[in-house]
């Protein structure tokens, strides 16, 4: 129950208000640790990100980046319409080693706010 009494990030919700008329779709892709954790995010996301409806609550033994390729692949989706953004550098440099823009969180911050 931690992760939901965490406030989500004031300039991410921004962002995200910002780009959902915009966007084909915003989807959140996320690792979890275990079932409680998945129920906890989704509550979580149901109250901050109502809008995003696509979830990937992942276990920690999967790729983020190639999870956005499969993703990509299966919904005929290209690469140069993706925008990938976390907070984890090596996640992010995986991403771009595979083709995927990706930017840190805070890459947003002077934008945004």
């Amino acid at each position: 129950g931690i992760f939901l009494k965490r406030e989500p990030s004031k300039f991410m919700q921004k962002v995200v208000l910002d780009i959902k008329d915009v966007a084909r779709e915003i989807i959140c892709l996320s690792y979890c640790v275990s079932d409680r954790e998945r129920v906890d995010k989704n509550l979580w996301l149901d109250k901050y990100y109502p809008m995003i409806k696509r979830r990937f609550l992942i276990d920690l033994d999967k790729n983020k980046a190639e999870t956005i390729l499969k993703y990509c692949s299966d919904n005929n989706i290209l690469l140069d319409d993706v925008v990938f953004i976390d907070d984890v550098l090596d996640y992010l440099r995986e991403a771009e080693r595979l083709g995927i823009k990706s930017y840190h969180i805070s890459s947003f911050l002077d934008y945004f706010m």
